[in-house]
């Protein structure tokens, strides 16, 4: 699967985060693969990559 952009399968594309997804992705990140958590969040594997280097920089992962 390509890790570009597809409204079919990035629904969330250009949507904030929800609280909810950040907890998300904070509690798989040790588990599954950024391609899977970007699936099931519904946004690019870009986006992920993105939130996991700001929540490192924060302190918060």
């Amino acid at each position: 699967m390509s890790k570009t952009y597809d409204p079919e399968f990035h629904f969330n594309h250009k949507k904030p985060w929800l609280t909810t997804e950040i907890q998300y992705l904070k509690e798989m990140r040790g588990t599954k693969q950024l391609q899977d958590i970007s699936l099931a969040l519904g946004r690019t594997y870009k986006t992920v990559a993105d939130m996991v280097y700001r929540l490192k920089k924060a302190g918060d992962l």
